[in-house]
């Protein structure tokens, strides 16, 4: 059941955070845009840097970190006399309003304490009107595919590696394909 799936999904989407496919997307104005007072005309073409949007840290505090508890917060079982181990927690989504709002003031000092995933600065699938019609469905395919990858494989990746994104046509890709070591988990 993918909805059991909470932290999966949190990593996919932070992955798609730090590292959108499509690093930047561009609009015409249909009519003049007034952003705090500032006026662009209508039918300006401008560029909506998503790589830039995600790793502002006023959109993502620590937005060079890894966090995909940016998304999700782990729930821990009560101890009503039931036998409470790890297989037992579960993550639940933290990207509601609700959440959100409860951070507003709270200033952001460390990784531990990161508010929820700001939603209205996440782009990876494009906004509006002309969002991505399959994100739904992309994010439910990744999620699978990557459930069923951990489950059945252990990746580590190569000492010493970092990953290098470079533009490749319209999308962005590793410089080097990620190369790692891929082993068969053992049950």
């Amino acid at each position: 059941d993918i909805e059991q799936l909470q932290y999966t999904k949190a990593v996919v989407l932070e992955s798609l955070r730090l590292y959108p496919p499509a690093p930047m997307t561009s609009r015409s104005l249909e009519r003049d845009l007034d952003i705090d007072g500032h006026v662009i005309p209508g039918k300006t073409h401008i560029n909506i840097p998503i790589w830039s949007v995600h790793r502002d840290e006023r959109n993502f505090p620590f937005p060079e970190h890894f966090l995909p508890k940016r998304w999700v917060e782990r729930v821990v079982p009560d101890d009503s006399g039931k036998d409470s181990n790890e297989n037992s927690i579960t993550w639940t989504d933290r990207t509601g309003a609700r959440d959100r709002d409860r951070y507003v003031e709270q200033e952001c000092t460390s990784p531990e304490d990161v508010p929820p995933a700001n939603l209205d600065a996440f782009c990876a699938f494009s906004g509006g009107a002309r969002s991505c019609p399959g994100r739904k469905i992309a994010v439910q395919e990744s999620v699978t595919v990557l459930a069923y990858l951990l489950r059945n494989f252990s990746f580590e990746a190569l000492d010493g590696y970092e990953i290098n994104p470079i533009q490749a046509s319209f999308i962005q890709r590793p410089e080097d394909d990620l190369p790692m070591n891929i082993s068969l988990r053992r049950r």
